[in-house]
């Protein structure tokens, strides 16, 4: 880009030709200079040369135009703009859920409540807030057999199961007790606020254990000492 073409204003070339004579007479009174600072701000990719400085781009009105759809991309929305967002579709994200949750979150709620109040609506609620693997189990109740339900604890229990009862269970690579206590709190307040309400749950957080065959190869899943 040559000097003449960074400081003559494209609107300045459609003026007539009397106005163009004019400005080249008077160069303290310059259109030119006028129109530059217009174009800067209407259009893409504009320089503006101010009080003889050296000239730098701004960002015009068309860029702002052209980039308006990433406004409402949850995926690349600026962070400011997602709880604005969010809120289009009625979600509110958690204080300690991290960014880049949110926009997987936010990406795809709209689908999940086509399923809201299903099982696999809890889960895949479940997965897109916590860092294992969720899984929600619902179990049904057979009548007391002997041989087929008849243990206690199990299959059978005195008194008769909640109704309308499911599991939650989820599994994480590795987590220390204080990690264990802070996910809990995380899914309880997800499946809460994601079953219905005549439901009720147990919620186990599950981590790897030594099983020969299943977690046994040292320095992989398992560890010798702390």
């Amino acid at each position: 880009m040559t000097a003449d073409s960074v400081n003559t204003s494209r609107l300045f070339e459609h003026l007539p030709a009397i106005f163009q004579e004019a400005d080249a007479a008077d160069a303290q009174r310059s259109l030119n200079a006028l129109l530059l600072a217009f174009e800067a701000v209407l259009f893409s990719g504009a320089v503006l040369d101010i009080a003889g400085a050296a000239g730098f781009g701004l960002r015009g009105l068309g860029d702002e135009i052209a980039s308006l759809h990433a406004i409402v991309e949850p995926l690349h929305t600026p962070e400011n703009f997602l709880p604005w967002l969010a809120s289009w579709v009625a979600l509110e994200f958690r204080a300690d859920l991290p960014v880049e949750r949110r926009r997987r979150l936010l990406a795809q709620i709209v689908p999940l409540y086509l399923i809201r109040g299903t099982r696999r609506y809890v889960q895949q609620l479940l997965k897109l807030h916590l860092p294992g693997m969720a899984s929600v189990i619902e179990e049904e109740t057979g009548e007391l057999e002997i041989g087929r339900h008849s243990t206690i604890g199990s299959d059978t229990w005195l008194g008769g199961r909640p109704p309308h009862f499911f599991r939650i269970v989820v599994a994480f690579p590795s987590i220390d007790e204080w990690e264990r206590e802070r996910w809990s709190e995380v899914a309880r307040a997800v499946a809460d606020l994601a079953k219905p309400a005549h439901t009720v749950y147990s919620l186990e957080i599950i981590s790897p254990r030594f099983q020969i065959g299943v977690h046994s190869r040292v320095g992989v899943d398992t560890v010798f000492g702390s």
